[in-house]
């Protein structure tokens, strides 16, 4: 997770800059939440109702009033609206609003030969991270010029629907097929449905 993060909002060079645990607190979630564009969470285990309800607020963005410290009628707004990675084992999710907000991965064990060290994984990422930035760039550009043209065409089905307009659209700049990546996303929803 930390290095999807370094790519996309870094918060220093290090490992330990870019992963963090998920607040245990509402309040704090909410300012962890508010002050980053990507926040990346590591070994998730276990995800209750209210931590639930704050990442389906923040995915599809949310506000947080609360009374201003030392005053009696003063407000403090929190506006957030984050990218949200989840690493670890997660429990099966048994609130619909997250869950049918979630991309769910699974990730290949590696095998005992290929593994690296953390000094290698950091030097072959360090190496790799400024044609991976150019190549992200490049995409976005051609992604921000088709959508004029294709945000009318596109049509999206879930509450999702900036994601897959977008996904959709970088999808097609990287040459695949027109409607694979909707096609995708709803098979991975409909699996996610049926395994929940």
């Amino acid at each position: 997770t930390y290095a999807i993060k370094t790519i996309v909002d870094p918060n220093g060079q290090q490992k330990e800059d870019n992963v963090s645990m998920i607040a245990e607190k509402q309040d704090d979630l909410i300012v962890q939440l508010n002050n980053r564009y990507l926040s990346s969470f590591d070994n998730v285990s276990y995800i209750d109702s209210k931590t639930s309800n704050v990442l389906s607020r923040a995915i599809t963005g949310s506000s947080n009033p609360k009374r201003k410290l030392y005053t009696d009628g003063d407000e403090v707004i929190h506006n957030f609206r984050s990218k949200i990675v989840l690493n670890g084992i997660i429990p099966t999710l048994e609130y619909p609003d997250l869950q049918s907000r979630l991309i769910i991965y699974d990730r290949e064990t590696i095998d005992e030969t290929n593994r690296i060290t953390e000094k290698e994984f950091n030097e072959k990422f360090n190496k790799l991270l400024p044609y991976v930035l150019a190549q992200i760039f490049i995409t976005l550009q051609k992604a921000l010029s088709l959508y004029p043209k294709l945000k009318d065409e596109i049509k999206p089905k879930t509450r999702m629907s900036d994601f897959e307009l977008w996904g959709e659209i970088i999808s097609r700049c990287l040459g695949h097929k027109h409607n694979q990546f909707l096609k995708s996303y709803n098979d991975k929803l409909n699996q996610a449905h049926i395994s929940v």
